[in-house]
């Protein structure tokens, strides 16, 4: 599964956290006054009902989101067409942008 950092966390969404060399997997709940709330999450097999993360600027841990296929498979059907749409403008069959 491919991933992408984010910068605003949004409440029942998944989210890979990277801090160091840990890597965490769950499901961001809220925020509290101090702290990002995380339910389920996974820590090498390890299974936290609930983590609380502490909202520090200096932190130094890192949010991404899963992207999913679908997105990568409609960026490729636009870009053919719009690659057969150049190759019959131009007249050229082996012209790819």
């Amino acid at each position: 599964m491919l991933f992408e950092e984010v910068r605003q966390l949004i409440p029942n969404q998944v989210y890979k956290m990277k801090w160091e060399e840990y890597e965490y997997k769950g499901t961001f709940s809220m925020y509290d006054i101090e702290y990002a709330i995380f339910k389920n999450v996974n820590i090498k097999k390890v299974k936290l009902p609930i983590l609380y993360l502490k909202l520090v600027p200096d932190i130094g841990c890192t949010f991404y989101q899963p992207i999913f296929k679908k997105e990568n498979i409609q960026w490729n059907m636009e870009r053919r067409a719009v690659n057969l749409i150049l190759q019959r403008i131009l007249g050229d069959p082996c012209f790819h942008w």
